[in-house]
């Protein structure tokens, strides 16, 4: 109501402004002589003044203008508040998805570290099992056959692959007294995946028999360093 009432009345001194201003401007003759209005003397007829204007135009015009600038002002504040919550919508939606992304990198680092530091103790486990390893005895390893005795873990049908290859390297082993260098690497590699196979499906099987079986193929792997020596 009060925002009402005050364009009206600045319409309203709008319109009596341009009145009196036209007013004074005014000029023209007086008989045959120019009379002074207070700003100059007039010369009518020669474009030296403003056609003189009645309040009610005046008020008018001073109307349109008040409400023109106040549709403008409504234009530019809109404008103002879309960009405004378009700006905060794309801030919010870049802060979401920095957050999402921090997350994700953390989980893939702590499971990255968790591997690692799984892989570490394997291989210290593993250096300290070779000091205290004990070579393969004649039930593990027939050394007239060549048959190997596998723990039940290696011996499940996951391991085929493994164990086939294994089991003809062994027993032309035992056939010939010796592997050649090439087949004793060869045997050694099986031996290294085949431990990266078993240790990647350790939450398969119990611990006791991820640890037999990684031992086992550890002395086995022992048997065929001696072999090259």
């Amino acid at each position: 109501m009060i925002a009402a009432r005050t364009i009206v009345t600045a319409a309203v001194l709008l319109g009596f402004a341009a009145s009196d201003c036209a007013a004074q401007y005014y000029s023209g003759y007086y008989g045959n002589r120019p009379y002074y209005n207070g700003y100059g003397y007039g010369g009518g007829g020669y474009g030296y003044g403003y056609r003189a204007s009645t309040a009610a135009e005046g008020y008018a015009r001073g109307m349109a203008k008040v409400i023109q600038a106040q549709g403008q002002k409504n234009l530019l504040d809109s404008a103002a508040r879309i960009n405004n919550e378009d700006a905060r919508s794309k801030y919010l939606d870049n802060r979401v998805k920095a957050v999402e992304t921090y997350w994700k990198r953390r989980d893939i680092y702590n499971q990255n570290m968790e591997e690692k530091l799984y892989k570490d103790s394997l291989e210290r486990q593993e250096r300290l099992t070779q000091v205290k390893l004990k070579a393969i005895t004649t039930e593990e390893l027939n050394p007239t056959t060549g048959a190997v005795r596998w723990p039940a873990l290696l011996a499940t049908e996951r391991y085929d692959n493994y164990r086939r290859a294994m089991d003809e390297l062994m027993a032309k082993r035992a056939q010939y007294g010796m592997l050649p260098v090439d087949d004793t690497l060869d045997a050694q590699q099986i031996i290294k995946d085949w431990r990266e196979a078993v240790t990647q499906d350790k939450e398969a099987y119990s611990e006791a028999m991820v640890r037999d079986s990684l031992r086992f193929l550890l002395k086995l792997n022992r048997e065929l360093e001696d072999n090259l020596g």
